[in-house]
């Protein structure tokens, strides 16, 4: 008898199938597998990217904060100064007043 059935339906069909089927199932798990990691890599990298942020972050405040200690301490350098040279000006003012009191007085003496 001359059968002529499909090979799928033939004991070598069926083994082949079910070869192909685990096949299948195989490369699903590695290909899932392989999406984990790819998934595991891109937040490890999002936490080294953000890690970099952070301490970049970090570094520009305390560069911010140097910054405005040392405009605080120019700033106070020169109000000091002012001072000075306000003081300054004052004793000049008065040295100057006394000096014309004297001269006025030795004129009408």
């Amino acid at each position: 008898m001359d059968e002529r059935k499909d090979v799928a339906n033939t004991a070598a069909g069926v083994a082949i199938n079910a070869d192909l089927a685990e096949e299948a199932r195989r490369h699903e798990a590695d290909v899932r597998k392989a999406q984990e990691e790819m998934e595991r890599a891109l937040r490890e990298k999002e936490e080294v990217t953000r890690q970099r942020i952070v301490e970049e972050t970090r570094r520009r405040e305390e560069e911010m904060r140097r910054v405005r200690e040392e405009q605080e301490r120019i700033a106070l350098q020169r109000r000091q100064e002012m001072e000075r040279a306000e003081l300054e000006v004052r004793c000049l003012e008065e040295q100057a007043r006394m000096e014309r009191q004297q001269a006025e007085e030795e004129t009408t003496s």
